[in-house]
């Protein structure tokens, strides 16, 4: 398990199944299943809490509203510490969403919007896709991998 704590603003390194696709509205042409989240959805970050890194389908004080933010307009869950059982403070609200800030993000992985939906149309369920994260060193780094904004990665 890497190193990966919560406000680092690093990308944890690691191979993650795809489990979850969220978006504000509902999206065409997808083989994936989107859920779509209402106006009080929330993501909640807070590591003392026992909801820590989980979606949230009510406010809760402490909570990040999802629907303020258009990076949250389409996003998956890097399922890195997602487990009920979570470790408290090892990161949270880890997501492939939509990017288009000359800046890194702040542990994600952002991308502009159209290149995100086209990589999502071909994730396909029934082949249990996986993300995989790693540094660019790496000795399977491809220069065909998909450019992603440029964050530090947790080791």
């Amino acid at each position: 398990m890497d190193q990966k704590r919560e406000g680092d603003g690093k990308t944890p390194i690691g191979i993650y199944p795809i489990k979850r696709i969220y978006a504000k509205t509902r999206v065409q042409h997808f083989s994936f299943p989107i859920s779509v989240f209402t106006k009080s959805s929330h993501w909640d970050g807070d590591p003392n809490s026992k909801s820590y890194n989980q979606f949230l389908r009510h406010p809760k004080k402490g909570a990040v509203r999802l629907w303020d933010s258009p990076i949250y307009a389409l996003f998956l869950v890097i399922e890195h510490n997602t487990e009920k059982a979570n470790q408290k403070g090892a990161g949270s609200m880890l997501f492939v969403h939509p990017w288009e800030e000359p800046r890194p993000t702040s542990g994600c992985l952002g991308l502009p919007l159209e290149d995100w939906k086209e990589i999502a149309k071909h994730l396909d369920p029934k082949h249990k896709p996986k993300l995989i994260i790693q540094e660019k060193e790496s000795p399977l780094w491809s220069p065909y991998s998909w450019p992603i904004s440029g964050q530090e990665t947790a080791e």
